[in-house]
Formats: C-alpha cells, structure tokens, sequence
C-alpha cells in the first residue's frame, strides 16, 4: 500500500516487519486452563485486553448494541459478561456504561500485568474494536 502511495520511492526501501511472538510465553500461559476458565458455569465471557482509543476503537457502537440486546431480553449480567482490560479511558467508559445501563455486563477492570495473556485464552472470545482508519493494520493481539 505504502510502496503504491509513494512510487518515487524505490522498492528497495520498503520491508515488512511482522508481529512475532515468543512460544514459552504461550506454553507458560496455557498451564491450568483447563481447571480454571475466565467466567462462571453458562456465562460467556468475551475479552478486550488493551487500549480503547475513543475514536480509533470506539466501544460505543458495540455499548448501543449491548444495551438493545439487554432492553430485548436476549442478553443479561447471568448470560453475558463484557470484560474491558485496562483501557485506558476507564472515567470516559464507565459512565456511558451506567448511562446504558450494561454496567452489570459491562467490567471495566485495570492493568493484569504478566498475566494477560492467560486471561486472554481463558476467555470465550476476544474482542477487538478496529476503526476503518486501521484497515492496513492488525494488532499483535491478533
């Protein structure tokens, strides 16, 4: 994309870095989980771990959706749980949320340091709020 949108630039200064990881942290992670899953016995819990940038990776779209879903009666704090890891933006969230009234679905929970990314595979699923502007980009959480 970037070798299209500057084509004065010769190709030999372009190079793609990927994302790596390191396989004994995931080994080391995955010790116990099988005995020991994020949420209780019926209860899906879905995962955002990291930054929510109030415009880049809006929650509040997914919020509107939660709070219809709750007004219907499909979704409730017994069915669903919605954990938001360390956002960064907790004081800007957590009204929306009480406003809504998805704060019993809706934890916003602080930094897990070293532990993240066992919480990670012992959720049900893994959010992750991605912004047209970020189309080129994919996280390393991914």
């Amino acid at each position: 994309m970037y070798s299209q949108r500057y084509p004065d630039i010769a190709s030999s200064r372009w190079a793609v870095i990927e994302n790596g990881f390191d396989e004994e942290n995931f080994r080391a992670a995955e010790v116990g989980l099988a005995s020991n899953p994020l949420g209780k016995p019926g209860l899906i819990t879905l995962l955002h771990s990291g930054i929510l940038y109030p415009i880049e990776r809006d929650p509040r779209p997914f919020f509107a959706a939660l709070d219809m879903l709750k007004r219907t009666g499909r979704i409730d704090d017994s069915r669903l749980q919605v954990v938001l890891r360390a956002t960064g933006n907790d004081d800007l969230y957590r009204p929306m949320t009480a406003e809504l009234g998805i704060d019993d679905i809706v934890r916003l929970e602080p930094v897990l340091p070293y532990r993240a990314l066992q919480e990670m595979l012992r959720a049900d699923g893994l959010l992750l709020f991605q912004a047209a502007c970020y189309n080129h980009q994919i996280p390393a959480k991914i």
